[in-house]
């Protein structure tokens, strides 16, 4: 999952704090009325100073807002004189609903209250405190042991009644409860106390009650009041990409995932939620408008009450709102526990069995129109959170995706196990090929139908034809075929007659996706007989080596020999989505002589290495080549026997050409003008051999045999390098591994350290 990234909108209230500026102190007196008499005699209540948050200076009281979520040192400076290691400091702080100090009374200690007041208490003498209540977990209020710091601040020599100040870290929890303002204003002012300048924090108030206490003497104390302000708290984590995958056409799809929400807030609130219309790869121009998509609120505590979407619904438009919890005039309160019945939330109050859940499910569903193009379209969800004042507090966006899904068709092929190339070659008639595709689909391989379609152009160049009409006119110049993953099963549709057979089809499985197996990738082999009857392009208006097709860069109209092929993956279940790849073939129906074979090799535009894998009749250079007449410039023979002059070349039109004859003993480098395909026509040999001569030789590979691997072939002779030809070196070769497989129609550079004969009898 992607992560997210939150766009914090913050309205900070800000409030004006005025406050006690002197100490009030409520006391029990043990012992005489005197001041000096009761640091002399040792005997009184504990001294309290000053308190104050993050507050070194001594300046000041409480007379600030704090934020929850935070940690603040409270500071307190005191002395006792019978002894400040008898002390205990207890820190009281609850919410009062914005009364005046020292306002209502410390509440009783509930679960209820859990996020309206704490309790801490600091032993002097262990120089320990602990959180009295709420009891753990402690998501309300923390302390850090570590942060603990009591010092001496002034010294009084003779009599233990040093000052001390003591600093105590308190985190302030995402819950406690910050005060609606009901009824309440800024700088109230009440001096039936002594505080000349008491004030509750605007509407934001709690009372403050540090007391220093005799541990051995309970009923000996002293306390002091004050009050400070807890700022509006809101919090969100949205986690979930909702994503689809589904053909155009598709109607009302659920997405793979939702949203999760939590929420956690101290005021009250609303949450709205908007999306985006989809664009196409984020940026358009085609769209799935915000219109057709629909989310619910699969919390069950929703309802038409507290939730706009309770029930699955339809955006209105791109960015329009929609409360997922509350109302602009019926916000949802926070509980005094830190959840809501009805909302997502975040506490530490373990509410379990209380039917609360933890967090708010969002749900989608995207319908695609059935125009779409295939491709992936993004678009924003915004999630946003305004207080019981209708300010926005926080926005988190996240996304939508949708992948408008159609077939994914790789290559296609005969006899191509590389699956580099598409169908740029000639193939024989009265001969058997494979057919090859590899493919996926997300929505289920399944789910898909294959039709294969090929017939006759009269040789448009780079441009597909027409398939034409299917009756007995046409039935050797076109054929049609299907085939469905779903059952394994497959059909000749067109024609019904001996022009076209298929073998038994393979489907294998080349990729397996680890999660989703219907997004797998499939080869499928599909061997087909091409009839002698189908047509041979006449070769009229036809020209070699034409620019590339359908963005193969290895394209060419093969000659004169030009069908269309056109194979179309569609869903069976929606006819329009699908996937086509177009390609090029030429069919040779030529025959070979009587008791002949004929063999056909690609040739590349440039140089090419290739070998005579038949034995010829007639060995001179233009009967051998007589298929690529007018497609070659240049070929060479290397012969090892020559030390004077090894090089023999065949030029058109040159006088002092050396090389007039070509065997099938012999590798031979052809320069092409154009690719095209030499038809070569002969016998197989039974067995041949080859002298090699100490040094490199340039051999032909005489057999039709295309198993064997390099190191078998050429073993016993001590070859000690084979190379063979790469288009893509900067040298047009590359070494062959001992596990090459030699093929016909290859030429081969053979290095041998002494003279030795290379016998192919297979």
């Amino acid at each position: 999952m992607r992560q997210f990234a939150l766009q914090f909108n913050w309205a900070v209230i800000l409030i004006s704090i005025l406050m006690m500026t002197s100490t009030l102190s409520v006391a029990m007196i043990v012992g005489s009325t005197s001041t000096e008499d009761l640091k002399i005699n040792n005997a009184g209540e504990p001294n309290l100073y000053w308190i104050g948050f993050n507050d070194t200076a001594g300046t000041s009281r409480l007379d600030q807002t704090v934020d929850v979520d935070n940690w603040y040192n409270f500071t307190c400076v005191a002395n006792y004189s019978q002894g400040w290691a008898n002390c205990l400091v207890e820190v009281r702080a609850w919410y009062d609903g914005g009364g005046a100090t020292p306002g209502i009374p410390y509440p009783t200690e509930d679960e209820g209250n859990r996020n309206l007041a704490f309790r801490l208490e600091y032993d002097v003498n262990a120089a320990t405190y602990q959180i009295m209540y709420p009891t753990a977990p402690d998501l309300e209020i923390m302390i850090d042991p570590l942060g603990l710091d009591d010092q001496v601040t002034a010294v009084n020599p003779g009599i233990d009644e040093d000052e001390h100040t003591v600093m105590l870290p308190i985190w302030f929890g995402n819950q406690l409860r910050v005060a609606d303002g009901d009824g309440w204003g800024s700088g109230d002012v009440d001096q039936t106390n002594g505080d000349i300048n008491p004030s509750f924090q605007d509407p934001n108030s709690w009372n403050f009650n540090v007391t220093i206490r005799d541990r051995l003497n309970p009923t000996v104390y002293n306390t002091s009041y004050s009050e400070f302000g807890i700022n509006p708290y809101v919090d969100i984590t949205a986690t979930g990409e909702p994503i689809v995958e589904a053909p155009p056409g598709s109607v009302f799809v659920p997405t793979s995932s939702s949203i999760e929400i939590i929420y956690s807030a101290n005021n009250d609130y609303w949450v709205n939620v908007s999306v985006s219309d989809l664009l196409y790869y984020g940026v358009g121009p085609a769209i799935i408008p915000a219109v057709n998509i629909d989310v619910q609120n699969a919390d069950p505590w929703a309802t038409d009450l507290n939730s706009d979407i309770f029930v699955p619904t339809t955006f209105p438009g791109a960015g329009i709102d929609m409360q997922v919890w509350g109302q602009i005039d019926n916000p949802l309160a926070a509980l005094a526990n830190g959840t809501t019945a009805t909302g997502p939330w975040v506490s530490n109050y373990n509410a379990a069995g209380l039917g609360y859940n933890d967090y708010t499910e969002l749900d989608w569903w995207v319908t695609i129109p059935s125009a779409t193009p295939q491709g992936v379209y993004f678009g924003d969800i915004t999630i946003t959170i305004e207080d019981g004042f209708g300010n926005t507090v926080m926005d988190q966006s996240t996304q939508i995706i949708v992948n408008a899904v159609y077939p994914l068709l790789y290559e296609i092929g005969f006899e191509d196990t590389s699956m580099n190339s598409k169908l740029d070659q000639v193939v024989d008639t009265d001969k058997w090929y494979n057919f090859t595709l590899e493919a996926n689909y997300t929505y289920g391989w399944e789910n898909c139908e294959i039709e294969i379609m090929a017939w006759y152009d009269d040789g448009n160049l780079g441009m597909m034809s027409n398939y034409p009409i299917e009756n007995e006119i046409n039935r050797n110049r076109a054929f049609r075929i299907s085939y469905y993953p779903f059952n394994g099963t497959f059909m000749v549709n067109y024609p019904i007659g001996p022009e076209i057979q298929i073998g038994a089809v393979s489907d294998i499985i080349t990729f397996v996706h680890p999660t989703y197996m219907e997004q797998s990738w499939h080869r499928v082999e599909m061997p087909i007989y091409l009839g002698p009857e189908l047509v041979n392009a006449d070769g009229q208006d036809f020209v070699s080596g034409d620019p590339a097709y359908d963005s193969d860069p290895n394209w060419a109209l093969q000659d004169a020999n030009s069908w269309d092929f056109k194979i179309t993956l569609s869903d069976a279940c929606y006819p329009t989505v699908w996937n086509i790849s177009y390609a090029e073939f030429g069919i040779d129906n030529t025959t070979a002589g009587p008791g002949l074979l004929m063999y056909n090799i690609s040739l590349i535009a440039g140089w090419n290495l290739r070998s005579i894998p038949l034995e010829q009749a007639d060995t001179s250079l233009t009967t051998v080549l007589n298929s690529i007449d007018g497609h070659y410039d240049v070929l060479k023979y290397y012969d090892i026997i020559d030390k004077n002059d090894p090089w023999k070349t065949y030029r058109i039109g040159a006088s002092t050409n050396d090389l007039f004859d070509i065997d099938h003993t012999m590798g031979i480098w052809i320069h092409m003008l154009n690719a095209t395909t030499l038809v070569v026509e002969g016998t197989e040999p039974i067995s041949t051999n080859i002298t090699l001569y100490a040094g490199w030789n340039l051999v032909g590979y005489p057999t039709l045999d295309d198993s064997m691997e390099v190191a078998n072939a050429l073993w016993g002779t001590g070859a000690d390098r084979v190379e063979v030809f790469d288009p893509a070196s900067p040298y047009l070769i590359k070494e062959a591994e001992p596990d090459y497989l030699m093929q016909p129609g290859e030429g081969y550079w053979v290095h041998v350290i002494v003279d030795t004969v290379w016998t192919i009898d297979w």
